[in-house]
């Protein structure tokens, strides 16, 4: 909504991170992500020059008009997460997840999305949203058909998972996330891509436990697979 003399104001749940006066911020939704900065704070009617988690936060917008910001958008630290359109994710409810529909509403937060399920099985299923969003692992949705049954929960286990181009690719991926727990998550994602930088890891919701998977090691702001290093290195000498 609008304040004379004040301009925007945004209201919402702070989740995760800290809110202060002055900072930049990106307003992300069907629109596409929008700059803006923070004038003004309050939580609960008090104004504060800095918000922690979890709270209720109104925030005085510049840059942005009341027109622009819509229910559901996000405000997100510009660089600190990752867009994404498509997921993978396992089911949390009772109902299988190969027997909903295939065009669903997916609830994310306060955002409404339509979203196309491809199910891996009973309890795996692609995602795929009309728009992008700030996605990361184990963010939680809740499925439903376009009037009010609830179709049941999901939580996302993979945020940027590969493309499925070829025969057996489905088949594949779905043996690759049944295998995939929190322990081994890490170990299995830095496998697929050989090598993956740590900021677009900290992006995808996957931080770097105190013990490393003995399978990978860091260097130089990567994490490295090192059946990986391996491989390139034999290469490298054939060639």
């Amino acid at each position: 909504f609008t304040i004379g003399g004040a301009g925007t104001v945004v209201t919402g749940t702070l989740a995760k991170g800290t809110l202060s006066v002055g900072d930049h911020l990106d307003l992300v939704g069907a629109a596409g992500v929008r700059g803006a900065i923070i004038r003004g704070l309050q939580s609960e009617g008090i104004a504060a020059d800095h918000i922690g988690p979890v709270s209720r936060a109104e925030v005085n917008l510049r840059g942005i008009s009341a027109a622009e910001a819509v229910r559901g958008d996000a405000l997100v630290t510009p660089g600190a997460w990752w867009f994404t359109a498509t997921a993978d994710v396992r089911r949390t409810s009772d109902d299988l997840i190969d027997e909903i529909p295939e065009r669903v509403t997916a609830h994310l937060g306060t955002a409404s999305l339509v979203a196309r399920i491809r199910p891996f099985g009973p309890d795996l299923a692609r995602i795929t949203f009309d728009h992008d969003v700030p996605l990361g692992v184990d963010d939680r949705l809740v499925l439903r058909l376009p009037g009010d049954r609830i179709l049941g929960g999901a939580v996302v286990i993979d945020p940027d998972p590969p493309t499925l181009g070829r025969r057996g690719d489905a088949a594949r991926r779905a043996a690759s996330l049944a295998a995939m727990t929190p322990a081994n998550r890490l170990a299995t994602e830095v496998a697929r891509r050989g090598a993956v930088e740590l900021t677009l890891l900290r992006r995808l919701g996957l931080g770097l436990p105190d013990d490393m998977p003995a399978t990978s090691f860091v260097e130089s702001g990567w994490v490295v697979d090192r059946d990986a290093l391996a491989g390139w290195a034999a290469a490298r000498t054939a060639a």
